[in-house]
């Protein structure tokens, strides 16, 4: 959340200084999104975490997410994502959530992939935060973050903190195609 008022803050404040727009690439506006999550199979998901059911409900949504992207709902498929992760998250396996959100497939829509890099940045600080004395106990193995699985066991803070500040890189580079006004 706070990655996410970091952007949106920085993006206002250019654009209350009066910049005059500058000659660069036209990006294509983010498409605009249905997000409705009060469905049989969202009340479902949300039920069985009620319930503190949480491994059945990861299960049901990683069919959810197997349906979302085989139809193209974005939306669906995105919230599947990051809820399986905070179901992860919650069941003890940070790592294995963090690992298994930067190997999914992602939808292909701009706006899905700008809330998954943003989430996943905070997923890693969120980690870093968590088992940061273990993690400061590490020793540096080189190698670059994209040549080799996501191991977070492996990685020291520098490592997290430089594929964080990438995720959130990729997500600055396509700011221009979040500005405008909304159109929720």
């Amino acid at each position: 959340a706070y990655l996410c008022l970091v952007l949106v803050v920085a993006c206002a404040s250019q654009t209350q200084r009066g910049d005059t727009p500058r000659a660069r690439p036209v990006l294509a506006q983010i498409e605009r999104q249905s997000m409705n999550f009060d469905t049989p199979a969202w009340q479902a998901i949300d039920k069985l975490i009620e319930e503190q059911k949480l491994e059945a409900a990861r299960t049901a949504l990683v069919e959810l997410r197997t349906q979302a992207a085989a139809s193209g709902k974005h939306a669906d498929w995105t919230r599947a994502l990051v809820r399986g992760v905070q179901l992860s998250t919650a069941l003890g396996g940070v790592e294995t959530a963090v690992r298994n959100l930067r190997q999914a497939e992602w939808p292909k829509d701009g706006f899905s992939r700008l809330l998954l890099e943003l989430y996943y940045a905070g997923s890693l600080l969120e980690y870093l935060n968590q088992y940061g004395f273990e993690i400061d106990a590490r020793e540096h193995v080189s190698a670059k973050a994209d040549a080799v699985p996501l191991d977070l066991k492996l990685w020291t803070r520098e490592q997290i903190v430089h594929e964080a500040l990438s995720a959130l890189a990729r997500v600055w580079s396509q700011r221009e195609s979040l500005s405008g006004p909304a159109n929720l």
